[in-house]
């Protein structure tokens, strides 16, 4: 093994680290920050990048679906319901990307990739920082919401599934938005509490992720070794960020990681 083999190894243990770090501390990031890493510190071409940010967050988001599940913090019914319109539709999306890959080559879809890449890591990280600043009013929104319904109306249940589609949609094409885009929605639109929805979006990022990963993988856009590096980091990151979760200021960490993202996804229009 020569040594820029290694140097270049350590690299991608430390960014999955920082990646698992701010993840644990925060509940956001995963997916967000790792395809741009991927793109501009290890020159992995966007549909690569997609491929293995996907199979990351499926590896790293294992252990905080189990360690939901076990809080029943998941809401079941609001998860199927989002997961009737998300899973086809990362499948349709996933799979429209590779062959279209194929057909026309990589080349001319991936300037398309980085572009909605960009954008979604843009809107994502603006979602978060509103989220944080409207927090309280949404807390208040959400208790009024729960004094007055005790399950989901059909037109929330509709909501969720087109919501579904959605998001479904853009993390078949970018691996970008999952659970920053899926919180803030979960809270206002669908009436559950914060950690309700930090709980039920990672397990049902989880499941997206999965799909989508096994799509890229079948047609061979999957890099096996930076995918396990990254996610041998990011598991005692995350272990090392939520055991700290309380010494550090969250709001603060939140807007870094945020404006993280905000960075990375400016830089994929460049």
């Amino acid at each position: 093994m020569s040594l820029d083999t290694l140097l270049v190894g350590l690299l991608y243990l430390m960014t999955g680290f920082l990646i698992g770090w701010g993840f644990g501390l925060t509940g956001i990031g995963a997916g967000v920050l790792v395809v741009p890493a991927l793109i501009h510190f290890f020159g992995i071409s966007p549909v690569y990048a997609v491929g293995t940010g996907l199979a990351f967050s499926t590896l790293a988001r294992t252990g905080g679906a189990l360690y939901h599940l076990r809080l029943k913090s998941v809401r079941m019914r609001r998860s199927l319901y989002f997961l009737m319109g998300s899973a086809p539709a990362v499948l349709l999306a996933s799979s429209a990307v590779n062959v279209l890959g194929k057909k026309y080559g990589l080349d001319r879809i991936e300037r398309y990739i980085k572009i909605c890449t960009g954008i979604i890591a843009v809107v994502s990280a603006l979602a978060v920082i509103f989220q944080l600043i409207t927090q309280d009013r949404q807390r208040r929104q959400i208790q009024i919401a729960r004094s007055r319904i005790l399950s989901l109306s059909l037109s929330k249940k509709l909501l969720a599934v087109f919501l579904g589609l959605v998001i479904g949609s853009l993390i078949g094409v970018t691996s970008v938005g999952g659970g920053v885009l899926m919180i803030p929605i979960l809270m206002l639109f669908l009436d559950a509490s914060a950690q309700q929805a930090v709980g039920t979006s990672i397990f049902i990022s989880f499941f997206l992720a999965l799909l989508g990963g096994l799509v890229y993988l079948s047609y061979g856009h999957v890099k096996a070794i930076p995918t396990i590096l990254l996610a041998l980091g990011a598991w005692p990151g995350v272990r090392f960020g939520t055991r700290h979760i309380r010494r550090l200021s969250e709001p603060l960490l939140t807007i870094i990681v945020a404006g993280i993202a905000l960075l990375g996804g400016i830089g994929m229009f460049f």
